[in-house]
């Protein structure tokens, strides 16, 4: 089920946001990793996951939480 901010209760706060789709779903199951500040961290994760054909299989999809580490 998936719904638009206008279709939550009122008492929840969404706040902006802003959505970069490198790619259109491509697979049946996907990886949610939230991060902050992260770098040079995630990238090696990425470069792993990538190695290992993880994207062949689900979708990852990053959630950053405001970053200040570019």
């Amino acid at each position: 089920m998936s719904c638009t901010a206008d279709q939550l209760p009122a008492s929840w706060q969404v706040p902006d946001y802003e959505v970069q789709a490198f790619h259109p779903k491509r697979t049946r199951y996907c990886i949610g990793i939230p991060i902050i500040n992260e770098g040079e961290r995630i990238r090696k994760q990425l470069a792993e996951m990538y190695e290992q054909g993880l994207p062949d299989q689900a979708d990852v999809i990053l959630a950053d939480g405001g970053s200040s580490d570019g």
